[in-house]
């Protein structure tokens, strides 16, 4: 706020985000080691900003901006090497490698941009 009001403006910031996600994992285990393959699919990744700003001197428009970025069925197939530790007593993985990805369906708008399409 400002004196005298009309000098003022006021600003509002909302910000949301949606993500939803799917995986599975088949392996086999022998004693410490265990070996398989699995998938995830990032079913739904979304983010949305919407910035407004009202001046209460009479002269300046209100604003809006909105931008935002949505992408559906992101995913990869992968494989995958996990050793048990004994004294952390859990799984740990050693190796995660992408036997095969894709980017899903990306629709942005405003500043935000989808990720560049590497296939």
């Amino acid at each position: 706020m400002a004196v005298p009001l009309k000098e003022s403006t006021l600003g509002v910031a909302l910000s949301t985000k949606a993500q939803a996600s799917a995986f599975v994992e088949a392996y086999a285990a022998v004693v410490i080691i265990r070996g398989g393959v699995g998938g995830q699919v990032d079913l739904i990744d979304g983010h949305l900003d919407v910035n407004g700003r009202v001046a209460f001197n009479g002269t300046d428009k209100p604003i809006v901006m909105v931008n935002g970025m949505v992408q559906f069925f992101k995913g990869r197939f992968y494989a995958f090497l996990d050793v048990f530790g004994l004294l952390t007593l859990g799984w740990r993985r050693l190796i995660d490698y992408d036997l095969y990805t894709w980017q899903g369906v990306c629709y942005s708008m405003g500043y935000l941009q989808c990720p560049v399409q590497t296939q």
